[in-house]
C-alpha cells in the first residue's frame, strides 16, 4: 500500500499570526476585527474602516492636489520704504538713420549689375520688421546669412547721450544695440537686452550662456523724483517702455518721438515680486518661471514676451520653412530669403497676435515684473534735436508678493492629522504596519 504523503497545515499559523497583528495594531478598529467573535461585529468594524479609509483618501488627494498645483498666494504689501522698484527700461528705434557713407561702401564692394536695385532692396531691408515684410524688394545679390551683418554696417552707430537725475551715463556701460521684432534697436536700463545684441558672443557660436546681471537702475521713496534723459538723437525714433527682466511687446503702439521734438513722460509702476521661499518650488507649483529658468529652445534666459517669440519661430518654420533675420536661429535652421520673407507677409496678423496656436504656445508668466501705466505725457518743439526725458514721478504705494502659503511641511501635518482623525494612529503606527508585513513576517515564517 502506497504510503500518503503528509502535507502540513499552515492555515492555523497564518490565522494566528493575522489575528496577532490586528490585536497589536494601533490602528483603531482592527482590535475590534481581530478580537470580537461576532461576525456581525466584525462587519460592522470592517464597514467602518474601509468608510474611514475612504475618506482619509480623497481628502489627502485633495490636500496633494492643492500642494503641488496652488501652494502659493499673492498678497499685497504696502510697507513702501522696505523695498525699491525699478526705473523703466526703454528699447527706441530710430526712423531714418542709415549710413549712407556704408551703403555706397557696400555697393562698391559687392560690384552689383544694377546698383540702384540693390540699393533699393537694402534699404528696404534696413527698415524691415515683423510688421513690413512685405515692402522687403525682390533682391538675390546678398546671401540671406549676411542680412543681419549687412544691417549693422548700415547702420548710424552715432549714439545718444544718457543722464539719470543729472548723471551722464557712459553708453558703452549701459546702452545696448538690440535685434528686436521692431528691427535694430537700442536698449537701456535691462539686464537682458545684451541677449539680443552682437555682443552676445555666444549667440555666434549657437550657444546658450547665462551672463552675469548687469546693473540697473533701482529707485527708493526718499529718492525723490527720478527720470532719465536721453538726447542728442539724430532723427525721431519709436519708444517702447518695459520691464528690466522684459522685451518689447510688437503688439504694442509705441510712443513717437518726431524729429527735434521733446517727449516727457512719466508712468506709475506696478510691481509682482516673488519670495525666496518660491524658488524651491517646481515651476508647475508657481505657475511661473524666472529669467534664468528657460525652457526655449532659443534664448537662453525666460521671459513672456521671449516665450511668444519663440513661438512666432516655430509658426514661421511651419509656415514657410524658415526664420526671419532678426530672430536668433538654430544650425539646422534656414535664414529667409526674400521669397521666404515674402511668404511671412501673408501671415503677418496670424505671426504677431498668435491667436492660432495660443494652445500649442504655453507661455508661463514671469515671477517677477513690472508693468507701467502713463500718467502724465507731453510732447513739444526742441531744439537740441530729439529728446525723451522719462521717469516715475510717484512712488508706488503697494506691490504684489508671491509667497508660499502651503509648504511641505504643512503637507506632513496635515497628513498626521487626517490619520490621527480617521484611524487615531501616528507616525510610528505606519512604521509598525510596514515592520509587522516585512521582518516580523520574515522571522514567523523561518521560526
Amino acid at each position: 500500500m502506497e504510503q500518503q504523503r503528509i502535507v502540513p497545515n499552515r492555515k492555523k499559523p497564518a490565522t494566528k499570526y493575522y489575528r496577532e497583528f490586528l490585536v497589536g495594531s494601533n490602528v483603531h478598529g482592527l482590535y475590534q476585527i481581530g478580537k470580537t467573535p461576532h461576525i456581525l461585529e466584525k462587519t460592522l468594524w470592517t464597514f467602518l474602516l474601509i468608510a474611514s479609509a475612504y475618506y482619509a483618501f480623497s481628502l489627502s488627494y485633495m490636500t496633494i492636489y492643492r500642494y503641488y498645483t496652488n501652494p502659493t498666494v499673492i498678497s499685497v504689501d504696502r510697507d513702501r520704504y522696505l523695498w525699491t522698484t525699478y526705473l523703466p527700461a526703454i528699447t527706441f528705434c530710430l526712423s531714418n538713420n542709415m549710413n549712407e557713407t556704408a551703403l555706397d561702401e557696400i555697393l562698391h564692394t559687392v560690384r552689383p549689375a544694377n546698383s540702384s536695385k540693390l540699393k533699393l532692396f537694402l534699404t528696404s531691408l534696413f527698415y524691415s520688421n515683423l510688421s513690413t515684410l512685405h515692402s522687403i524688394l525682390e533682391d538675390d545679390q546678398i546671401d540671406p546669412s549676411n542680412y543681419l551683418s549687412t544691417i549693422v554696417k548700415l547702420y548710424d552707430n552715432t549714439p545718444p547721450t544718457i543722464t539719470v537725475s543729472g548723471q551722464v551715463l557712459n553708453t558703452n556701460d549701459w546702452l545696448a544695440q538690440t535685434f528686436t521684432e521692431m528691427g535694430l534697436c537700442y536698449c537701456f536700463n535691462s539686464p537682458l537686452a545684451v541677449y539680443f545684441s552682437l555682443k552676445y558672443q555666444p549667440w555666434l557660436v549657437n550657444q546658450q550662456t547665462i551672463l552675469p546681471l548687469s546693473s540697473t537702475f533701482e529707485l527708493h521713496p526718499l529718492d525723490g523724483e527720478v527720470s532719465a534723459n536721453i538726447a542728442n538723437v539724430s532723427t525721431g525714433f519709436n519708444v517702447y517702455i518695459h520691464g528690466p527682466f522684459e522685451v518689447p511687446d510688437v503688439r504694442r503702439r509705441p510712443l513717437v518721438v518726431p524729429n527735434d521734438h521733446l517727449l516727457q513722460v512719466y508712468y506709475t509702476a506696478l510691481s509682482i515680486i516673488s519670495s525666496e521661499d518660491t524658488k524651491t518650488l517646481r515651476i508647475r507649483q508657481r505657475k511661473c518661471r524666472f529669467y534664468h529658468e528657460s525652457n526655449l529652445t532659443h534664448f537662453p534666459v525666460y521671459s513672456y514676451l521671449i516665450c511668444r517669440m519663440e513661438c512666432r519661430i516655430r509658426l514661421a518654420l511651419n509656415l514657410c520653412g524658415c526664420v526671419p533675420h532678426f530672430y536668433r536661429k538654430l544650425p539646422h535652421e534656414r535664414t529667409c530669403d526674400v521669397k521666404g520673407l515674402k511668404c511671412l507677409a501673408q501671415y503677418k496678423e496670424q505671426l504677431i497676435s498668435l491667436e492660432h496656436i495660443n494652445a500649442s504656445c504655453f507661455c508661463l508668466a514671469n515671477c517677477e515684473q513690472v508693468s507701467y501705466v502713463v500718467e502724465e505725457m507731453d510732447s513739444r518743439q526742441w531744439f537740441l534735436k530729439s529728446n525723451i526725458q522719462y521717469g516715475i514721478k510717484n512712488f508706488p504705494e503697494m506691490r504684489f508678493k508671491r509667497d508660499i502659503i502651503f509648504r511641505f511641511s504643512d503637507l506632513l501635518v496635515y497628513f498626521g492629522g487626517v490619520m490621527g482623525l480617521f484611524f487615531g494612529c501616528s507616525a510610528l503606527s505606519v512604521m509598525e504596519l510596514i515592520y509587522y508585513f516585512t521582518l516580523r513576517l520574515y522571522w514567523f515564517i523561518k521560526s
